[in-house]
């Protein structure tokens, strides 16, 4: 994968033992980050509001009856350590700004 923000992207076909490299276009995860040709977080906050989601889902249909202070720590030990996994990365884009709250304000409720 080459990474890139220019329109006119320069192609090197890699060979190793002879043998040339298949190149990808879509997004590459790497250490649980997906990463894009373009350098845009989008893909890798949408996996992550995905994910969040899922498990409110799960927190909101299986814990009714548990206390408030046992619903903060399934969202804090669950979704929390979700949502902070590579978030440096995910402050740079204005998209992270507005997704990430979303699954927080569903949690609130």
């Amino acid at each position: 994968m080459t990474f890139t923000r220019a329109r006119a992207v320069i192609k090197f076909d890699y060979y190793v033992n002879g043998e040339m490299f298949q190149r990808t276009m879509g997004p590459v995860k790497d250490l649980g980050i997906l990463f894009d040709p373009k350098l845009k977080c989008d893909c890798h906050i949408n996996n992550t509001v995905i994910r969040s989601n899922k498990i409110l889902g799960f927190i909101i249909c299986n814990c009714t009856d548990f206390s408030d202070h046992a619903l903060r720590s399934l969202h804090c030990s669950l979704m929390l350590s979700i949502c902070e996994y590579g978030s440096i990365d995910m402050k740079i884009s204005n998209y992270a700004k507005n997704c990430p709250s979303r699954y927080q304000n569903n949690a609130i409720r």
